[in-house]
């Protein structure tokens, strides 16, 4: 095994310890109910460790010294690619500070990662688009956006961890992809099951947008597709998860309006909608 892959198997021992300490601190009653959140503590205090520890693999020296010592953007997106299929968490926050500084050139690199059709093809080598994918997200590269939603567009529709790792991203980039994402919403003839993922991105752009322009705009949209989708039920799941207590009295409206053509399944979403927003439907019988 080469020196690139020891180190990134020791990334992982790193987390795997971080794991070992959350598990050991937690009395056995509890451990069922450790939450995905309840490990960052631990996994950050390791891993800083990890960064900061001197090992023989690399000559004595740290893996932030290590990171430090590499110059060729070429060289680092390589350890990125090999990192992406050995991490069992990410890939080491030293390897992405090191690609934030060769800043967009870095950036663009991941782009061609992310939307390699030839590396998305291949069930191993699909890792490392995840990966780019997932830290564009995380990065806020907004130069991104186009790109991830081709892409979105191009993927088997099956792929469905590649679907909603763009979804992630996009929603992480925020109020970048609102005018994309609503130009589509608008300007689709059909909502499919791939408007329908970018619908409730919509929702998540929504609930974390500060904006008041981009959230009018993400609200009116929402209800706009709401009464174009034919499956009214995630429109009104993303309409109650939106949080928008101006929406009861567009769910009401739309109900009374057509009771004779929605099905029960239906009422009892937009009313389960309805309540989730404060409001209630107990005058409105099916």
């Amino acid at each position: 095994m080469d020196r690139k892959k020891l180190l990134f198997e020791s990334y992982n021992k790193a987390i795997e310890k971080g794991y070992d300490r959350l598990f050991n601190d937690t009395k056995p009653e509890n451990i069922l109910k450790i939450k995905e959140g309840d490990a960052s503590a631990f996994l950050d205090e390791e891993l800083k460790e990890w960064e900061s520890t001197e090992l023989d693999i690399l000559g004595g020296i740290s893996p932030e010294k290590y990171f430090d010592s590499i110059d060729d953007l070429n060289n680092l997106i390589d350890m990125f690619k090999t990192a992406s299929k050995i991490c069992d968490v990410d890939v080491p926050e030293v390897l992405v500070r090191k690609l934030e500084y060769h800043g967009e050139n870095a950036l663009d690199k991941l782009i061609e990662l992310a939307s390699s059709p030839s590396l998305i093809k291949d069930e191993e080598e699909k890792l490392i688009s995840l990966m780019a994918i997932r830290f564009l997200g995380r990065l806020k590269y907004e130069k991104a956006v186009s790109t991830l939603i081709e892409l979105l567009y191009d993927v088997d529709f099956k792929n469905e961890v590649i679907i909603e790792e763009i979804n992630g991203a996009l929603v992480n980039i925020g109020g970048a992809c609102t005018t994309k994402i609503v130009s589509i919403l608008r300007s689709t003839k059909e909502i499919g099951n791939l408007e329908e993922y970018l619908l409730y991105t919509l929702v998540q752009i929504g609930i974390n947008t500060c904006e008041k322009s981009n959230y009018e705009d993400i609200y009116s949209c929402i209800k706009d597709t709401f009464i174009e989708m034919d499956n009214k039920i995630i429109g009104a799941i993303c309409i109650g998860d939106l949080g928008d207590k101006r929406a009861i009295t567009f769910l009401r409206g739309y109900v009374e309006k057509n009771m004779d053509s929605i099905d029960y399944d239906t009422f009892c979403e937009i009313k389960a909608a309805v309540h989730k927003l404060g409001g209630n439907m107990d005058d409105i019988n099916f």
